[in-house]
């Protein structure tokens, strides 16, 4: 009898593995309209989830790198900023944003209490949201989403980013994925999928080996 198990998937599946990578590859400053563009998107949603200064949303626009179909998977688009000393990586999608803050160690702390903390001190959200329950764990890295049985939804009838914010921490650093969604009214279509999210500032690819491969 085959007691195989297959892991759970995380939240954001392979996307959200790529965001949270280091870097794949050497990145390029952006150039073409449709590649500023991608930066300009990239800046004003963190800078809007993350409610940045003009300084330190200028200081990210000039960190920003574009890799494009990074590690054959994703066109993304990253930078970095300083803020209350720290070090704060952030990376996006078309539709996803990734977050990521270094942590002061505390062996006491669970993993849910320790990015629900980092949340608190980084997103422009209600303090009553960073209520997060774990869904699993990778080797030493737990992650989990927001509790929605003990803190209410922030858009209960449209799409909200607070609402698709899932969390990822190994007591050393935590990592915040969600899609770049408004909550409503919109008429945007705002997808996570990895299909969805594959191309941004690049050509989709007509090469049919290579669309059956990503499908």
């Amino acid at each position: 009898m085959d007691t195989t198990t297959n892991p759970p998937v995380q939240p954001y599946d392979a996307l959200g593995t790529q965001l949270r990578a280091a870097p794949g590859g050497k990145g390029a400053l952006a150039a073409k309209p449709e590649e500023l563009l991608a930066v300009d998107n990239h800046c004003g949603w963190t800078a809007g989830l993350l409610k940045l200064d003009e300084t330190t949303r200028s200081s990210l626009v000039k960190s920003c790198l574009l890799y494009p179909q990074e590690a054959a998977g994703f066109d993304i688009v990253r930078g970095s900023f300083s803020a209350r000393g720290l070090t704060i990586a952030t990376a996006s999608s078309r539709h996803v944003l990734c977050v990521v803050v270094p942590l002061t160690p505390n062996p006491q702390a669970e993993p849910a209490a320790l990015a629900a903390a980092a949340a608190k001190a980084l997103f422009d959200l209600p303090a009553t949201a960073f209520v997060f329950k774990e869904m699993g764990c990778d080797g030493n890295v737990h992650y989990g989403v927001r509790d929605f049985s003990a803190t209410k939804p922030i858009d209960a009838e449209w799409p909200h980013w607070g609402d698709a914010l899932a969390w990822w921490c190994d007591g050393s650093q935590a990592a915040f994925i969600t899609t770049k969604a408004p909550g409503g009214p919109t008429q945007e279509v705002i997808m996570p999928s990895a299909n969805e999210n594959r191309y941004w500032f690049t050509v989709p690819s007509k090469d049919p080996d290579t669309t059956a491969r990503s499908a």
